[in-house]
């Protein structure tokens, strides 16, 4: 505390003292205080009445002791109510040690006259220089206490310290592990610079980072490879999928035999040529039936053809039929005398009806004045080689000067006479 502050605090307590008060027994006169504080001794002051100001004084008495308690410097870890008047300590910069003494020349060993620096000294595994007693096990994993680090950075550095250490018991398998690796080692140098397991640490763990990043640049450009011959792979599986839908199948089994041979167990490559099997069957399938058919085809017209040629050879052989014999009728007598009449149908039908409302007419129309010819008198009909004369009259038909019987027919000859009712005679003829 420095002697103005402690001024105005004396000053203002006396003020606070005010006559009326009644002054403490064992408190001393205030000019004995300044005496004993070293402060030039004052006047007594004039005796005053109390006043509302000092009724005052005492009113405000807490408050002011208050306000001098805050403004009282006090260290840092007396400052825990008040976190806005803490400040961060300072970083404890690098000890080196110090210089050891000059050397006393001894017979045996003389004194060096070279001057003593930090690089100077060699490092010996374990960050030990030459001379330097060797650490018990407790102090080699690091000490407690340094030299020019406040208590809060020793224990910031034993906590940073433990968490490296139990970060360092596996290998970093990440570049991140190892990133946190070496940044917990580097918060410990920022520290204590002079630590020389930090230093051990951060090296390794910048080792296994630079091992990280290189497993994981082989991985990327392992998955790059990999990628690249699946992206092949699918170019060349799509190229064969549209050669089996164009029915290129020699195309498409070369393209699948490669893809296979590196690919052996690719699913899509193994439905493919499932595939390429399937239609390759259909197509010697068709071929087959399509050669099956051409066969029955070409059977079937040869068996057309020598069915064609034996009719036409049985025709050839066959003699042509026999025409039958033509016959003839002439009216010798009556109306249309001289008339020649030939028998073309199997039934020539001879009468005096000729209407034709009746749709039957006679083929043969005879007449006469007494009207004495039936409608359909007589017909001759033809049976094989032989004509037969059928009388269906009512006033008869004479054959050859002999009447025949309604309904009876006789064989007729050529040069036959028959006579129609007594009234028209014709005459058979045959050529």
């Amino acid at each position: 505390m420095t002697l103005p502050l402690m001024d105005v605090i004396a000053r203002i307590l006396r003020r606070m003292e005010e006559p009326g008060d009644p002054p403490h027994a064992d408190a001393p006169a205030p000019v004995a205080q300044d005496e004993a504080r070293g402060l030039p001794a004052q006047e007594p002051s004039t005796p005053r009445t109390r006043s509302s100001c000092g009724r005052c004084s005492d009113t405000n008495r807490p408050l002011l002791l208050a306000l001098l308690v805050l403004l009282l410097p006090a260290p840092a870890e007396a400052q825990f109510p008040f976190p806005w008047r803490r400040k961060p300590p300072a970083l404890a910069q690098p000890q080196w040690p110090s210089a050891p003494p000059a050397a006393v020349a001894t017979p045996m060993q003389p004194a060096s006259t070279a001057p003593w620096s930090p690089a100077a000294q060699p490092v010996v595994p374990g960050g030990l220089a030459p001379g330097q007693p060797e650490l018990t096990p407790a102090q080699s994993q690091g000490p407690v206490e340094k030299q020019g680090l406040t208590t809060l950075q020793q224990e910031d550095r034993a906590r940073l310290l433990k968490m490296a250490r139990e970060a360092s018991l596996t290998p970093a398998a990440t570049v991140r592990d190892a990133e946190d690796r070496m940044e917990r080692w580097k918060m410990v140098m920022l520290i204590d610079p002079a630590d020389v397991e930090a230093r051990l640490g951060f090296e390794q763990a910048q080792k296994e980072l630079d091992a990280a990043r290189a497993r994981e640049e082989a991985a990327r450009a392992a998955r790059e490879t990999l990628d690249r011959e699946l992206s092949a792979k699918r170019d060349r599986l799509r190229l064969a999928e549209r050669a089996l839908y164009a029915r290129d199948l020699d195309g498409a089994a070369g393209i699948l035999g490669d893809v296979l041979r590196q690919h052996p167990d690719d699913p899509r490559a193994g439905s493919l040529m499932q595939m390429l099997r399937d239609a390759r069957r259909a197509q010697e399938t068709r071929r087959r039936l399509m050669y099956g058919a051409a066969g029955l085809l070409a059977g079937a017209l040869l068996l057309g053809a020598w069915a064609r040629r034996a009719d036409h050879g049985r025709k050839q052989e066959t003699p042509p039929a026999a025409d039958p014999p033509r016959a003839l009728i002439r009216i010798v007598d009556g109306v249309g005398r001289g008339k020649l009449v030939p028998i073309t149908r199997d039934i020539l039908r001879i009468g005096a009806a000729d209407d034709v409302e009746n749709g039957d007419l006679n083929d043969l129309v005879v007449s006469d004045a007494g009207a004495a010819v039936s409608r359909y008198h007589c017909a001759i009909v033809r049976k094989g080689r032989d004509y037969l004369l059928l009388d269906s009259s009512l006033n008869g038909t004479r054959l050859n000067g002999r009447r025949l019987s309604r309904g009876e027919h006789q064989v007729l000859r050529h040069g036959d006479e028959f006579v129609l009712a007594g009234s028209s005679r014709l005459k058979f003829l045959r050529t």
